[in-house]
């Protein structure tokens, strides 16, 4: 049987956004899909200021996006790096750190993320990248809830798209943090590599 869908809430939903983001709380509401950004590379801080409009019991800045954006730089001036410095800070699936950058002790910067010294920049970092995977289940979930007014039928099949296969592609997805002139930006990484936006290739299953 076909769970009826709510305009302002769903059961689906609300598991769905619980698994993804990781949260002991659930989504009490949903009152419109939400839109973002489709530019590849967001301002971490605007994602996060997204997350909380979304629900309600997200802080305005979950991941503290200002205070890591201070402790890396603070970091990268100890190691000496350049003031000027620009890395690229890969997160992988896996919760390791590739950094990237032209100045020569990029590598003591990957090492400090890699060894347990810096805690709480490296979960921020990894939180980012949980944010951005949050935005990404939103997207597709606001594909599911129309595609289901619209077809009410094949609304668990929608719902289960989101569930067993947006939301764990996401997950495996590697994610970038690029850090340029003190500010922190972030997106997922292809295959091959390369910046997607976060509701990339998004398609809903044929009905």
């Amino acid at each position: 049987m076909v769970n009826p869908v709510n305009g302002n809430n769903s059961v689906y939903a609300s598991q769905i956004v619980s698994q993804a983001y990781g949260h002991a709380g659930r989504l009490e509401e949903i009152e419109k899909p939400v839109s973002y950004d489709s530019a590849v590379q967001v301002d971490l801080s605007d994602a996060a200021k997204a997350i909380s409009e979304t629900v309600g019991y997200i802080d305005t800045d979950p991941f503290n996006v200002r205070g890591s954006e201070m402790r890396l730089k603070d970091l990268m001036d100890e190691i000496g790096m350049a003031e000027d410095a620009e890395v690229s800070i890969r997160v992988n699936s896996d919760g390791s750190f590739e950094v990237e950058g032209e100045d020569p002790l990029t590598t003591l910067l990957e090492e400090k993320l890699n060894d347990g010294s810096e805690p709480e920049l490296a979960n921020s970092l990894k939180g980012f990248n949980a944010g951005s995977i949050f935005q990404r289940v939103a997207g597709a979930l606001a594909m599911a809830s129309d595609a289901a007014k619209e077809n009410p039928n094949n609304a668990e099949e929608f719902f289960n798209w989101v569930q067993e296969s947006v939301n764990p592609d996401a997950k495996s997805m590697d994610y970038e943090v690029t850090f340029s002139n003190g500010k922190l930006s972030g997106s997922f990484l292809n295959d091959e590599g390369y910046k997607i936006a976060s509701t990339y290739n998004l398609k809903l299953p044929l009905a």
